[in-house]
């Protein structure tokens, strides 16, 4: 036997732990990475809003907000030795805008000129091939094959919320209510209360955003719920048409077990748009997501995959101090 083959041999021997592809996690580290930077700017753009005369503003959100509680492994060596580790997610992630109702929708907008002038755009093509390229270079499996890494879990949630002023916004998604409304914006359904969305695909993420919030796992949250003073709202992204036809025939099926309000609040869509995605940390399609957005559609909390008890208190702890906050301020101005 040769040397390199003997190496070889060694090394798959020893080599006992998997590990994520290259690709995926440099993703992982970029995603982490953005936190400060998007701070940063967030905070460059409130102080050129602002006029002269206010107060200085606080210290850079990066000082305040990002404070990673260990090292992220960089090198195959230190998944090797760190296989269990998981990122806390320390940065808010957003849209770096407010949400209106016509972001994001299905339905074109656009004139036949306007739709003429992108179809001969050499710029716009080259933007749809770059996407369709990205498309097609992504393997179909990857995000599957994921899941054996922390059952797809990508960060961890933090124990406090993130603070209102450098809190992100939650996009805006439309889709098709279990109502039977057919367009609706989840913005909709979020200004003015205290929410919980959930975004998941297919049933192995479902299950797992339940753990957040189901009477089985999380009881404190779930009475939250069911006194009506969280707002759930669940959204179902299906992107093939032949999972989603079949979707169609149990809508019947879905609308017994939930009351009127909870079917006004679960949504069906196609897609996230990817724009969407990097911004709210989807980047895993297959596992579930839950964030915890107050009135103004900031995202003030994000967990993902399977909960632990940490993140479930903590989700807890947030959202009723969200809750107690907007109830006060209610009262106060109801004087």
């Amino acid at each position: 036997m040769k040397a390199h083959q003997l190496r070889l041999l060694r090394s798959l021997a020893f080599d006992s732990q998997p590990r994520r592809c290259a690709n995926c996690a440099q993703r992982i580290r970029q995603f982490h990475a953005m936190g400060p930077l998007l701070q940063e700017q967030q905070a460059q753009r409130e102080t050129a809003a602002s006029p002269a005369e206010e107060k200085p503003r606080a210290p850079a959100p990066s000082q305040i907000i990002h404070r990673p509680t260990g090292k992220l492994p960089t090198s195959p060596g230190e998944h090797w030795k760190h296989p269990g580790y998981i990122e806390p997610l320390g940065r808010p992630i957003g849209h770096d805008a407010p949400p209106q109702f016509h972001d994001n929708a299905p339905i074109d907008m656009r004139d036949f000129q306007q739709r003429y002038r992108d179809f001969v755009s050499k710029e716009r093509n080259l933007e749809k091939r770059e996407k369709l390229k990205s498309q097609l270079s992504r393997p179909y499996f990857r995000d599957w094959s994921n899941l054996k890494f922390e059952k797809g879990k990508l960060w961890l949630g933090n124990e406090k919320l993130w603070r209102s002023d450098m809190s992100l916004w939650m996009p805006n998604l439309v889709g098709r209510t279990l109502s039977g409304e057919a367009y609706k914006a989840t913005t909709e359904v979020l200004k003015g209360k205290i929410s919980l969305l959930a975004v998941f695909q297919r049933d192995w993420a479902q299950k797992q955003a339940e753990t957040w919030f189901s009477p089985n796992h999380n009881a404190k949250v779930a009475n939250l719920i069911e006194d009506g003073r969280l707002n759930l709202v669940q959204v179902n992204v299906e992107d093939a048409p032949l999972a989603r036809a079949v979707q169609n025939m149990f809508h019947w099926f879905m609308r017994r077990s939930m009351d009127k309000r909870r079917q006004e609040n679960y949504f069906f869509i196609k897609q996230v748009p990817d724009s969407v995605v990097e911004e709210i940390g989807i980047l895993n399609s297959r596992v579930g997501y839950v964030y915890l957005v107050d009135q103004d559609c900031r995202i003030r909390w994000a967990g993902c995959a399977e909960a632990n008890e940490r993140e479930k208190e903590a989700l807890f702890k947030g959202a009723e101090t969200l809750i107690r906050r907007l109830e006060q301020s209610k009262s106060t101005a109801g004087q």
